[in-house]
């Protein structure tokens, strides 16, 4: 549910899904769906570059509203930016997704505390435990 409550706290925020229902038995959500394509699936349409940069300007502002309510995604690729409208530079946007990493500034996803070492990551195999 950590999702859910990702969503219901950006609910203001635009390009951000907005949550639609949540189910407690079984566990789930529903959200509203922002466009099948993927940011890379968008490249490799090869776009001009207002397109692209459409798209860059769209996902900044997305995450200068999540920086301004002190909350970081912690989760930022490509796989996690939808796109809509195709390629014309008119009707293209682009919403981030998959805000279940989603955390305050200063906090750990995962519930993982920093390392005694100084290192600034976890191995991936870390994470599955």
């Amino acid at each position: 549910m950590h999702e859910a409550n990702a969503l219901a706290i950006t609910k203001n925020v635009k390009g951000v899904p907005r949550l639609v229902a949540v189910s407690l038995d079984p566990p789930g959500i529903i959200m509203t769906m922002h466009g099948t394509l993927n940011l890379v699936g968008l490249c490799r349409m090869r776009p001009n570059e207002l397109v692209l940069l459409r798209v860059l300007h769209s996902i900044s502002g997305t995450l200068a509203a999540f920086h301004k309510l002190g909350l970081s995604h912690n989760d930022i690729k490509a796989d996690n930016v939808t796109i809509s409208g195709g390629v014309n530079a008119e009707s293209t946007t682009a919403t981030l997704v998959d805000l279940g990493l989603l955390t305050r500034h200063g906090e750990y996803p995962f519930g993982l505390l920093p390392r005694r070492d100084g290192k600034s990551f976890y191995a991936p195999e870390l994470m599955n435990a």
